[in-house]
């Protein structure tokens, strides 16, 4: 019988498997050997993270910390950059973050110590307390009695598994190699975002401008990249609305900096996209905002125009008071060619126009946003409404024309724009008049040309006086 039981328990210990902990190992900020980052317009960023890893032959964990807190952890790639013998298991992201309040909430049901100071004599003591709900408070049970309020302060034994002092990023591989390796983490994170601003100083005849552009760059991602290679996307990638962009940390209070760039910005075509690579390394701290010269061109030849709007809506009824009141846009037109100072892919932006008063003070004008510009490309941008020169349009005629087909209905309708003009100088006013349908101009007083299904008029309009443009037109 003794026999018996010594062999089954022999038996019991040999089929017992011996289960041996994964070595974990842990990178930051210190082993990196290169950091480089990719930042489009739309939040978005792909960091390129090279870091000098020790390791060993076989299954390994390793911890990367420092990385961004907005992290897309399935876009993650990881590879050895000399020999490629990696197999990567699994990728896992933890940001639940080490703070008071998750500290509490992972003691639920464990038991805590309550120390108490006497006020009078500073002598502490100290009791156990079960934690029995960490949830909009704290619920402690104390010996035979419920406290919900802290009567002292918590020491906790432990910091429990699961928590981490900053977001980490485990990966469990397998090496074929062992020894200091570099390894490549890629991933694309929120947080990240890059824009264009111009501005713009036209010159008192507002026929030339000085064009500066910047490139504004922020770092609302939780984390600092230190000495980084940057390169800006400019173009709009698309991506799909399975993950929404966190655009809140944008809210928050932000340190800002301006920083010459020590020589011209590169770029360079890069497949239907547009790069614009910093000339030197980069620090963007967290929460950070810092702008980079991306351009500097002076006596760039522009044209201002005055353009009045019409609308489409009032050629098939009668509207005699249409628009008694019209506002005249102001814009500014130029061409982005190397023959105008210019030449250059423009990435879209906001344009802010400023000019020098008679006292030497610089006025903003007004601002427009540019979209993407190619070289060779014209662009229009809106500055504002005039103050000294306006309209008004009248409608003075509204009939319905017979017509053998019963299902067209034919319009005739006649109209009259006063243009005035209270500046010292004379003014050119770009009538445009969006017609619907198909329509034939059967009198007018100034010519028309015809762009697309708009009618364009060309009014010039005297110094301090006034101009008519008259016309009478047929819609079906």
């Amino acid at each position: 019988m003794n026999t018996f039981k010594r062999s089954f328990l022999f038996s019991l210990v040999f089929v017992t498997p011996v289960v041996f902990a994964i070595p974990t190992l842990q990178t930051g900020k210190n082993d990196q050997k290169q950091l480089s980052l990719t930042i489009y317009e739309r939040d978005l960023a792909l960091v390129r993270d090279v870091r000098q890893v020790p390791l060993q032959d076989g299954a390994l964990k390793v911890q990367f910390v420092d990385i961004s807190e907005r992290i897309q952890p399935e876009t993650v790639m990881l590879r050895d950059t000399v020999s490629g013998k990696i197999s990567v298991a699994q990728i896992y992201f933890d940001n639940n973050l080490l703070s008071p309040q998750t500290l509490l909430e992972s003691y639920v049901g464990k038991t805590v110590r309550v120390i108490k100071t006497d006020p009078a004599t500073g002598a502490e003591t100290q009791e156990s307390a079960q934690v029995l709900s960490a949830r909009n408070g704290i619920v402690l049970k104390m010996g035979d009695r419920i406290e919900t309020n802290v009567p002292g302060r918590l020491v906790y034994e432990r910091i429990p598994e699961g928590l981490q002092a900053s977001p980490t990023l485990t990966a469990e591989l397998a090496s074929k190699v062992s020894g200091s390796r570099q390894l490549e983490l890629d991933y694309l994170t929120s947080g990240i975002g890059w824009n264009a601003n111009y501005v713009a100083l036209l010159n008192a005849g507002e026929n030339r401008m000085d064009l500066s552009g910047w490139a504004a760059i922020s770092n609302n991602s939780g984390t600092e990249f230190r000495n980084a290679n940057v390169q800006l996307m400019a173009g709009s990638p698309n991506v799909t609305n399975a993950r929404p962009m966190l655009m809140a940390a944008a809210a928050r209070s932000a340190k800002f900096d301006a920083v010459p760039a020590g020589n011209e910005i590169a770029q360079e075509s890069f497949s239907d996209y547009h790069l614009y690579t910093l000339p030197h390394k980069v620090t963007l701290s967290n929460n950070q905002s810092r702008q980079y010269a991306l351009l500097s061109a002076s006596d760039v030849k522009v044209k201002k125009e005055w353009i009045l709007d019409g609308g489409n809506y009032y050629y098939r009824s009668r509207m005699p008071n249409v628009s008694d009141s019209l506002p005249v846009t102001m814009t500014v037109e130029f061409r982005n060619a190397k023959n105008n100072r210019l030449g250059m892919p423009l990435p879209g932006g906001i344009v802010r126009f400023y000019q020098t008063d008679g006292r030497g003070n610089q006025q903003f004008l007004g601002e427009s946003r540019m979209s993407h510009t190619p070289a060779n490309d014209d662009v229009t941008l809106r500055m504002g409404e005039s103050f000294d020169v306006t309209g008004s349009r009248k409608q003075t005629l509204f009939k319905t024309v017979p017509s053998e087909n019963q299902s067209v209905r034919k319009y005739e309708s006649a109209y009259t724009i006063v243009l005035k003009n209270a500046k010292s100088t004379g003014v050119t006013v770009q009538v445009r008049e969006p017609i619907p349908g198909s329509w034939q101009i059967l009198q007018e007083n100034y010519p028309h040309t015809k762009d697309g299904t708009t009618a364009v008029w060309r009014v010039a309009v005297p110094a301090g006086g006034q101009a008519t443009l008259s016309y009478r037109v047929r819609v079906e």
